[in-house]
């Protein structure tokens, strides 16, 4: 595949890859069997990093690493990774972002090395990609530099797979105690839920493991008491609350 032999150009002289995401996913199978066969290393799961390491994650695997040793890069996909997470790993040692855009439909779109910038499209895709729909609504810059702004079908990335935080809410609004609900994407890059009724977290969480897969389970859980309900049925935070 082009996206595969493009980085292991770009990527040559790495030691290993060690990989943070699941190999199920298409990502996850590109960058731990494809990628690691095409620049002739060894792929190792969450292993302790050492000098020369290209680690490969998504938005929730970076909180979890650091220090870093020297000579360390990274490639994130499944969603952009949050400015302060790049910013610490950096500081602590990180050489080389590489932040990659894309989807299943799609494969590899275009990447960037920094987290607030704009997504160069990858040298194989036409201007515009060529007709091709991409799956979030983006703003060219460009013919060949894009900005995301927001999925057209609503869905988020939790630990490189997609997810709808309306379809979370519709299964939790199921548990008995709960009145309404509303479930967000956190900075850290998972699910939160905020929720009004008699229901307790320990209960939701419990309905949560059964009815919901992994990456649909918010991590974080805060009742509704704190909160307004808006006319259009969301909540907002009263002034100097946080979650």
């Amino acid at each position: 595949m082009r996206e595969v032999e493009y980085f292991a150009a770009l990527c040559a002289g790495r030691r290993r890859v060690v990989s943070f995401v699941p190999r199920r996913h298409i990502y996850g199978y590109l960058w731990t069997i494809l990628l690691p066969a095409e620049m002739r290393v060894e792929c190792w799961e969450y292993a302790r990093l050492r000098e020369g390491d290209l680690v490969v994650g998504h938005p929730g695997s970076w909180r979890k690493l650091g220090p870093l040793p020297r000579d360390v890069w990274a490639v994130n996909s499944g969603g952009p990774a949050g400015e302060e997470e790049v910013a610490r790993l950096r500081l602590e040692g990180l050489v080389r972002w590489f932040d990659v855009y894309g989807s299943t439909e799609t494969a590899g779109i275009g990447m960037r090395e920094e987290p607030e910038g704009a997504y160069e499209l990858f040298p194989w895709w036409a201007d515009y990609l060529g007709g091709v729909e991409a799956p979030d609504r983006v703003e060219w810059i460009t013919p060949r530099r894009l900005v995301l702004r927001g999925r057209i079908d609503e869905a988020v990335q939790v630990g490189g797979m997609n997810v709808w935080p309306r379809r979370v809410e519709e299964v939790l609004r199921e548990c008995e105690g709960v009145e309404r609900v509303e479930v967000k994407l956190g900075e850290d890059g998972w699910l939160e839920a905020l929720w009004v009724g008699e229901a307790e977290e320990r209960r939701l969480r419990e309905w949560a493991e059964v009815k919901l897969g992994r990456a649909e389970r918010p991590v974080r859980y805060e009742q509704g008491g704190k909160f307004i309900i808006r006319r259009e049925g969301g909540y907002r935070r009263r002034p100097g609350e946080s979650l």
